[in-house]
């Protein structure tokens, strides 16, 4: 139902207040991006927190809390403060990895302490799914590979313990390395960082004791290839199946290595970022990587396309886990120092607009749906009100529209044309143009380009 011309007054004043107030890249597609900023930097709901995991199907971000023994919940949308709920994890316990399965809607927490994986169900009311799963000892990272359905833990002891991701239970199924890849880690091996590839299968472990990354199948016959050398004490890795590269943070080295997921040949051995670097995770809709600098105080952030670092960006104190939202480009950053997360806007840049059409012809203009859109008519002097209520599509949308003449609004309804004072509108005039519905696009205004 179209509004009255009172009604479409006020929304008018409204408005007016308102308004006074080189080459292709060679490792996938380029990231335009504007820059990263810091939207806000709020508590994580508990003491040292170290990872983070992040589940876009309902905008939630789940923290591990090393120092007070908990998993955070927090909401994943402004305005970010709101911790929904602090479980603790156990007795004692030292939760570290964490990871989110979307296949069963089940989040993942490794008890380095305890030696267990608590399952938790990913929505509310976040309920223990079952009871511990017990590893190989002292689990540190977690990955989940929604394809198959399974559950990956790097253990310090040292193996990676794969589990079924079906509840109930959980139950176990292989520890990796499997003969006749490898009849186990070699001594000094510490596996701490994993992540999984979910196309091939293939499940991607640092080892901070070897300086070495790992490529296992995730399912048997169990395969693997030679441990490839990385930087000093890897701690994390992540997959981009943009470029198809794996990334590996190093600790001691402070540099990334670059690995080719296909060759598996070092793309990079040493691309440097910041000072100590211990998480890193991909938005694969942005082609960008994202590095922790626990000493740095900053994260990293590489473009995918060209495997360079284009912005370092200064967040809280010991930054540590890192992980992405990539439905709405949000990076959250653990600051384990400060007990808070920095929330990080990476959108891709708006596109340039397009070019004009060429004067002589005819062009429209989006309206904005619920208000009154100030546009310039570029129609003849003297134009009959006809013309410019007809200009407006579809014709259902439009209320009203208004012109102020230096001295008073002059208005114009559709429903009631004999009793409206805007008659006709000279070139140039802004037109104030009041449509129903929401959001951008709800109709358009047709104009002569000049």
């Amino acid at each position: 139902m179209k509004r009255t011309l009172s009604i479409g007054l006020v929304a008018v004043v409204a408005v007016v207040a308102g308004l006074l107030a080189a080459g292709a890249p060679p490792f996938g597609p380029p990231s335009a991006q504007g820059a990263a900023i810091v939207l806000a930097t709020v508590g994580s709901g508990g003491n040292g927190p170290l990872n983070v995991a992040v589940n876009p199907d309902a905008n939630l971000v789940y923290v591990t809390n090393e120092a007070s023994g908990d998993l955070s919940v927090l909401s994943g949308q402004p305005p970010f403060a709101a911790v929904m709920l602090s479980i603790p994890v156990g007795a004692g316990a030292f939760p570290e990895g964490v990871a989110y399965n979307s296949s069963g809607n089940a989040v993942f927490v490794a008890d380095n302490a305890n030696d267990v994986v608590m399952p938790y169900l990913a929505v509310a009311p976040f309920n223990v799914l079952g009871g511990p799963i017990p590893t190989g000892g002292a689990p540190i990272g977690v990955a989940a590979n929604p394809n198959n359905n399974r559950i990956y833990v790097a253990d310090e002891k040292p193996d990676v313990a794969v589990f079924d991701g079906t509840a109930p239970g959980f139950p176990f199924v292989a520890f990796l390395p499997q003969p006749p890849c490898a009849p186990g880690f070699p001594a000094g091996s510490h596996p701490v960082g994993v992540d999984v590839n979910p196309t091939t299968n293939q499940v991607y472990v640092a080892d901070i004791g070897a300086n070495q990354l790992w490529v296992m199948d995730g399912a048997a016959p169990w395969g693997c290839l030679p441990p490839i050398a990385v930087g000093t004490r890897p701690t994390d890795v992540a997959y981009n199946p943009v470029n198809n590269h794996i990334y590996v943070a190093n600790g001691g080295s402070s540099d990334v290595t670059v690995i080719d997921a296909t060759t598996f040949a070092v793309v990079n051995p040493s691309l440097a970022v910041g000072s100590g670097p211990w998480g890193v995770a991909v938005n694969a809709t942005t082609n960008r990587v994202y590095v922790t600098n626990g000493k740095g105080n900053s994260v990293s952030v590489i473009d995918g396309s060209t495997d360079t670092v284009v912005e370092t960006v200064a967040v809280g104190n010991a930054p540590g886990g890192v992980a992405v939202n990539p439905v709405t480009n949000l990076i959250f950053v653990t600051n384990y120092n400060d007990n808070t997360v920095s929330v990080i806007e990476d959108a891709p840049a708006a596109p340039p607009p397009p070019p004009p059409p060429p004067p002589g012809g005819m062009e429209q203009v989006a309206l904005q749906g619920g208000t009154c859109n100030p546009v310039a008519s570029t129609y003849p002097d003297a134009t009959p009100i006809a013309t410019i209520d007809g200009a407006v599509a579809p014709p259902a949308v439009l209320e009203s529209l208004w012109q102020f003449d230096g001295v008073t609004w002059l208005g114009y309804s559709p429903q009631f044309p004999a009793a409206s004072n805007l008659t006709q509108m000279d070139r140039l005039d802004v037109v104030f143009i009041c449509i129903s519905g929401s959001g951008p696009g709800a109709a358009t205004f047709t104009r002569p380009v000049v």
